[in-house]
């Protein structure tokens, strides 16, 4: 699945989500594999935690692990960028993938296919139904605008509208919220 979006040059769509990762520094001395974890993957590489910088251009062999694939995904993939990461400690490595089965390239599309899938799915349901609260919200507010003007000479009830008026506006701003995180 590719993808370009302004200036963005990743040519696939990266799916964030944990994977178990081992990883060995390609050429160097009986290098141990190492245990670590990728923070995003995609068709064309993976972006992944480790403990020592490796130079950009260096090789490694890696295997992820997918939960709904029978083996870890096999690949040699060339360290683009490094990022000492000063919080934690350690480095994120961003590797784009230069020998992968073909097979397995097909997989990570299609379950990053999928999930994008799965996603718009549940979201467009949730944003339908709080569309539907805020419309809901917004007429009631208006109501509520119109007929507390008839109701100001009784000193109870201009509260008891205030309030509610206000509850409405909370949920419109809730939902404004919501829309633009998404």
């Amino acid at each position: 699945m590719r993808k370009k979006i302004g200036k963005e040059r990743r040519k696939f769509i990266r799916l964030k989500a944990h994977h178990l990762l081992r990883y060995r520094v390609v050429n160097s001395e009986e290098a141990p594999r190492l245990l670590s974890f990728a923070r995003n993957v995609s068709a064309g590489g993976v972006l992944f935690y480790a403990d020592k910088e490796i130079s950009p251009g260096s090789l490694v062999e890696l295997e992820i692990s997918f939960p709904e694939h029978p083996k870890p995904i096999k690949a040699v993939a060339r360290v683009i960028r490094t990022v000492p990461l000063e919080t934690i400690g350690g480095f994120e490595m961003g590797a784009e993938f230069i020998n992968i089965d073909e097979a397995d390239r097909k997989f990570v599309d299609e379950k990053i296919k999928l999930a994008y899938e799965q996603k718009e799915k549940k979201g467009g349901g949730a944003m339908k139904a709080l569309s539907v609260i805020a419309l809901v919200c917004g007429v009631i507010t208006a109501i509520v605008a119109v007929i507390s003007r008839f109701f100001v000479a009784l000193p109870i009830a201009p509260m008891s509208w205030i309030g509610l008026t206000q509850t409405c506006l909370l949920f419109s701003i809730a939902f404004g919220i919501l829309a633009l995180k998404k």
